[in-house]
């Protein structure tokens, strides 16, 4: 796992947001409690290491932080979130190279797609016959016509079926329900 940290918070003691990104690793991955304590021994026991990376400069944001994981196809997933307004209110603003400005919400869908009209309202239409209320959603997307994605909140958690009926429609290349 590697950490960037860009502008204002790279001036700052980070590691229990080091240690905050192990916890949401092993979360699923082991059975005992995880605390700021015991998360860096699971961690190194499971051969998870940290790679922090920091620079005063960053060109959007005040703050940027970058999570960056390595993906199945041997390159890298990554997600960044900053802190926004007065209220230093969360949000994601990149999610696998999308550009998106979303607040994470406790059940969340992210969806990659064929860039093509009709998408939003696909999904809509299977998350409302599931009775699933869309608290937000951002989208983002490369070059019109290409590939797009989506991040929506909800209300109540995605069931596996729903993904599967999402993925079963043509354009749909992607449905991962999170709970944060």
């Amino acid at each position: 796992m590697k950490i960037d940290y860009r502008g204002e918070v790279a001036n700052f003691d980070t590691r229990l947001l080091d240690v905050s990104a192990q916890k949401g690793l092993l979360a699923r991955m082991v059975h005992e409690p995880l605390n700021f304590v015991n998360t860096p021994a699971l961690a190194k026991e499971r051969g998870f290491k940290i790679e922090t990376s920091r620079s005063s400069e960053s060109a959007d944001f005040t703050s940027l932080v970058t999570l960056r994981l390595p993906s199945e196809d041997g390159g890298e997933s990554a997600v960044s979130g900053t802190l926004v307004g007065p209220r230093m209110r969360p949000r994601i603003v990149e999610i696998l190279g999308y550009t998106m400005d979303i607040e994470p919400e406790k059940h969340m869908l992210f969806i990659r797609n064929e860039d093509q009209p009709g998408m939003i309202g696909r999904i809509g239409a299977v998350l409302g016959d599931h009775g699933i209320n869309i608290g937000n959603m951002a989208v983002g997307r490369g070059e019109p016509g290409s590939r797009a994605a989506m991040t929506i909140t909800v209300d109540d958690p995605v069931p596996d079926e729903v993904l599967r009926e999402l993925l079963s429609i043509p354009g749909f290349s992607e449905a991962r329900a999170i709970t944060l």
